[in-house]
């Protein structure tokens, strides 16, 4: 008939989108394609070196520091009041962060004028790098905040803050973190 377009039959991969109209995919689909879009957008500083020049004053807060430069600053050993800039803006009381490090308040009350061990110093690290993690995935401080001192259930019920103190407890937190950005249940 004059006038009407004929009818096309297309597969699903091949329909054009229609200008408006988002196109229906698959929930995961349509979440991993948000995040590999948002992966893309520069990271606000305050996301990128700000956590972690905000606890160890020798990061530039302007710039990332990259891999070599993290692991010079371990090996060199942070600073001690780092644990109470930590403290401060994880809003918790130094003495957690000691429970975290494994340090007896009186020894670390002695070190804050020293710098730590590279091991006490790595373990800071990795701590900070989980909140840095938290304010990336939630978008903000206070929110990451929440989360890390809240019971999860992804993680038995465990508040994941507690679970800080060793090196397998950071992993299981960061691969939450992770599995909560791709939206998969956790």
């Amino acid at each position: 008939m004059p006038g009407k377009a004929p009818k096309i039959s297309q597969s699903t991969h091949e329909k054009q989108r229609v200008p408006g109209k988002t196109p229906k995919v698959a929930a995961g689909a349509h979440r991993k394609k948000i995040m590999s879009d948002k992966a893309h957008e520069p990271v606000p500083v305050a996301h990128q070196g700000g956590i972690l020049s905000q606890v160890f004053s020798s990061i530039d807060k302007d710039h990332e520091p990259d891999s070599m430069q993290v692991i010079t600053l371990i090996r060199e050993g942070v600073s001690g009041d780092s644990i109470t800039r930590l403290a401060d803006l994880i809003s918790i009381p130094k003495n957690e962060v000691y429970n975290l490090l494994n340090l007896k308040a009186r020894t670390a009350q002695r070190q804050v004028s020293k710098n730590l061990d590279a091991d006490k110093s790595g373990h800071l690290v990795q701590i900070t790098r989980i909140l840095q993690r938290c304010v990336e995935v939630f978008e903000d401080l206070e929110k990451a905040k929440h989360w890390l001192k809240s019971p999860n259930y992804a993680l038995g019920n465990q508040i994941p803050l507690n679970l800080l103190d060793t090196t397998e407890g950071i992993e299981l937190v960061r691969d939450t973190l992770t599995r909560i950005e791709y939206g998969v249940f956790v």
